[in-house]
């Protein structure tokens, strides 16, 4: 995808992203992603930060997975509780927060479809997954560790 189509996108949904902010290699982005983020940026009213779109490896690979912070105000962001619930009323397909990034806590979101069972909600603590059952809410490791996103806020706090 060029830029010309990205600036047209990005045009088409009320144009609140630069070109440019989508980082290196984004002609291999999609279409659904890039709208979803200009449509999210503009229903949340925050300032977004993509911090990771298209890389080599993982769900980024497919084009339909972004990395970001979100900001109140410029490198304050709001309580890690604002941001799951804004994230999540979202329909993004896949939501994981990171609460080990330097810069804040951040975000994956994506809009990948696929065949295949995957874990819509996800916490990454201390570079560990944790997978959220969907009939419980509660965050799970495959070591068997249970946590909750309550819990989690309460040890690892807010860092902004």
């Amino acid at each position: 995808m060029t830029d010309t189509v990205i600036k047209h996108l990005l045009d088409q949904n009320n144009g609140n992203f630069a070109v440019d902010e989508f980082l290196e290699h984004r002609d291999k982005l999609e279409r659904p992603v890039i709208e979803e983020i200009a449509q999210f940026r503009n229903w949340t009213g925050w300032p977004t930060q993509i911090t990771s779109a298209w890389r080599h490896s993982g769900s980024h690979s497919t084009g339909f997975a972004l990395d970001i912070l979100m900001w109140k105000e410029w490198k304050k962001q709001p309580t890690p509780m604002e941001m799951w619930r804004r994230i999540t009323h979202w329909p993004w397909l896949g939501v994981g927060i990171y609460f080990d990034w330097n810069d804040g806590i951040g975000f994956h979101v994506d809009v990948i479809r696929t065949e295949r069972p995957r874990p819509k909600r996800w916490i990454r603590l201390g570079g560990r997954y944790y997978y959220q059952s969907p009939k419980t809410g509660i965050f799970f490791a495959e070591n068997g560790q249970n946590i909750t996103l309550m819990d989690t806020i309460r040890k690892h706090g807010h860092r902004s």
